[in-house]
């Protein structure tokens, strides 16, 4: 009797183990992405590319529910919004898109996240990827179409990152600035 009772105390244990260590790793293994696309207004006129960028068919899209995990930030999430305000200031850049997500971290799993706004004559499509092999990566693959030219800039780019630094993409006609925050 007295071992059908320890050996419940004991299942009951590792369950709760498990289980706790489980919740852990999940929530231990989430970042939050923000992002801030702006235009370099005085930058150059030469196309970048000829056509038009084609979206990846696995490409997450942040507005239609999907249960996979990722989910948008909130306007009252983001942090990034001094640093997009000075941008707003600048008579040279035009902030084209600000935005986010949280998502569960998955070890070599490459899940691009679309990004599609207007702001003004400019629209930013394409997707940005977190991922991490060894270290943390973020993959940008942008395009900028002026809307009054229809001259499409691309801006394609993979980089090595640090959490809890701001990360800055760069081309002669649009940037991009990225942060990744580990959630605690």
């Amino acid at each position: 009797m007295q071992t059908k009772t320890m050996l419940r105390k004991h299942a009951l244990l590792f369950i709760f183990l498990l289980l706790t260590v489980n919740s852990t790793v999940i929530y231990a293994a989430s970042y939050s992405v923000e992002y801030i696309v702006f235009e370099n207004t005085q930058g150059t006129t030469e196309p970048w590319t000829k056509g038009a960028l084609q979206m990846p068919s696995n490409a997450i899209n942040l507005n239609a529910s999907q249960g996979n995990g990722f989910r948008p930030l909130k306007s009252s999430q983001l942090r990034l919004h001094a640093v997009a305000n000075k941008l707003k200031r600048l008579s040279s850049y035009t902030v084209v898109a600000h935005g986010g997500w949280i998502q569960p971290l998955k070890a070599r799993r490459l899940q691009p996240v679309q990004v599609s706004q207007q702001q003004a004559s400019s629209r930013v499509n394409g997707t940005i990827t977190f991922h991490q092999k060894k270290y943390l990566h973020l993959n940008l693959n942008l395009q900028l179409t002026d809307l009054n030219s229809l001259i499409n800039y691309r801006l394609k780019a993979t980089k090595r990152i640090k959490a809890d630094e701001i990360h800055y993409f760069d081309h002669p006609r649009f940037s991009v600035l990225a942060r990744v925050r580990k959630l605690n």
